[in-house]
């Protein structure tokens, strides 16, 4: 028989009797054919590699943000703030100067070719970078507690948070070296402190520890947005730089004075929580999550996810916008038998690659579709599959077999013979054993199939397959001989 639902997400339940589901680095995607074998498949999430283009040397710290403006790539690596660009026959990275705070965050907008400035905030400190010349300057007027958290573009104004004040500030038209102290506003619908800006279609969302506010071009003078007619949003942030643009949304890690960890998407006035229960479960148990960091991106098969890093909780949390449904990308460091959370943070189509900054180092990376590697060692998956119960009656399993693209092993190295591990739990996930491994086929193999014999018996199975052979590991689905 066809194993029921083999393909699918991370779904692990407080009460892993009734559902304890793992999916990392791998991802459901649907198969749209009438004619094709399965609903659903799981493909495999991309490899990382640092882009040989541009060379890091010289540069230390993690990526704190990015942006592709105009067609120009910048960032912001440890301290410094730069833009990468292309020329033959590699790369160079231009630095132009620091940026302050490392290693938390920083922010960035552009005003476009109008004003040709990126306005950039770093460690509470605001800069102005002039695109026409190449200069980066502290910016003219900063914010007046020093606390220049953020900054976001509406309408050609940049407008900039200053969390100590509580205040909103706009700079003038096209211009971020001028803020006028006047031009500000601040927080009197509700009662906690905004912790954080973004700015989706013509509308500014502000939002708050526990409740957030819609702004919108209202086309006043000297301040030129005013809040919507709808009022206070009853949904806040959590962690202030997990809000990121997701397509036409925005998503971020929420609370509410009763609720610590939903994860929101906004594509209009009112946010909808998309996180399930049991995600929301596993960030709540989390020590720490408002370091948590969100961004966007997407594969070469078109897929946006929006990506959520707990740095403190080893974590990636990933949520496919197509299919509305979450996996986990992980690192694993074998020599400490500890997984950790994925390295590539934010994303951007440069050069015709998906490339991204790391978390823990200045290098640029890229996501390669056809790598098994995750920089530095081999990528781990796990699809850990919905239990297989009748009623609590005995089940005698004679053969477990996987339905996968067979024949993709490697020329040379490690997985010329790619092999995959079954594993079976029969005390509803809490403790695994091996069946040991079968072969995928070498190179060209395309009829060989891993299969499983023997498996005994169980009133309640589950059943999880891992690897860490770098081969394309595309999963069609399972089948048991059981009765």
């Amino acid at each position: 028989m066809e194993y029921p639902s083999f393909v699918g997400g991370s779904y692990k339940a407080n009460n892993p009797f009734a559902a304890n589901e793992l999916t990392i680095n791998w991802y459901p995607a649907p198969l749209e054919s009438e004619g094709a074998l399965a609903r659903w498949h799981l493909v495999p999430t991309p490899g990382v590699a640092v882009w040989p283009r541009f060379d890091s040397v010289g540069l230390s710290g993690p990526g704190r943000a990015f942006g592709l403006f105009n067609g120009r790539l910048f960032a912001v690596l440890g301290s410094a703030f730069v833009e990468f660009v292309n020329g033959l026959p590699g790369g160079i990275i231009s630095t132009y100067g620091t940026i302050a705070g490392t290693p938390n965050r920083a922010t960035m907008a552009y005003n476009g070719t109008g004003g040709h400035q990126i306005h950039i905030t770093g460690g509470g400190i605001s800069y102005i970078f002039d695109t026409v010349s190449g200069v980066l300057t502290l910016a003219t007027n900063q914010s007046p507690s020093g606390m220049a958290s953020s900054t976001a573009m509406l309408d050609g104004y940049f407008f900039m948070l200053d969390q100590a004040a509580n205040t909103v500030y706009q700079s003038a038209l096209l211009d971020g070296n001028l803020f006028n102290s006047l031009d500000k506003a601040q927080r009197i619908v509700a009662d906690d402190p905004w912790r954080q800006i973004g700015v989706l279609g013509k509308e500014l969302f502000l939002l708050g520890q526990y409740t957030s506010e819609v702004w919108y071009g209202a086309g006043t003078f000297p301040f030129t947005i005013a809040p919507h007619p709808s009022g206070a949003i009853e949904i806040g942030i959590a962690a202030d730089f997990s809000l990121a643009k997701v397509g036409s949304s925005l998503f971020w890690l929420a609370q509410t004075r009763n609720v610590r960890a939903q994860v929101v998407q906004a594509d209009g006035l009112q946010p909808q929580v998309v996180s399930d229960l049991a995600v929301q479960a596993a960030m709540g148990r989390y020590a720490r999550i408002d370091d948590a960091i969100g961004f966007a991106f997407a594969d070469v098969d078109g897929h946006e996810f929006y990506g959520l890093t707990f740095p403190s909780g080893d974590t990636t949390w990933c949520y496919d916008l197509m299919t509305r449904r979450w996996h986990e990308r992980r690192t694993w460091y074998a020599e400490q038998s500890r997984w950790g959370c994925w390295r590539p943070l934010y994303h951007a189509r440069f050069d015709g690659q998906n490339l991204t900054l790391s978390l823990d180092s200045p290098d640029l990376l890229q996501l390669v579709d056809t790598l098994g590697t995750d920089l530095d060692r081999p990528v781990r998956r796990v699809r850990q599959a919905p239990h297989v119960t009748n009623q609590l009656e005995r089940i005698y399993f004679s053969r477990f077999r996987l339905h996968l693209y067979a024949g993709q092993g490697a020329i040379s190295g490690q997985g010329t013979d790619p092999m995959i591990e079954l594993q079976v739990s029969n005390d509803g996930g809490e403790t695994f054993y091996s069946e040991g491994y079968s072969g995928a086929g070498r190179l060209g193999e395309y009829d060989r199939f891993p299969e499983w014999a023997r498996l005994g018996s169980a009133e309640n199975r589950q059943f999880r397959i891992e690897t860490t052979d770098p081969t394309p590991w595309r999963i069609v689905g399972a089948y048991l001989d059981a009765k």
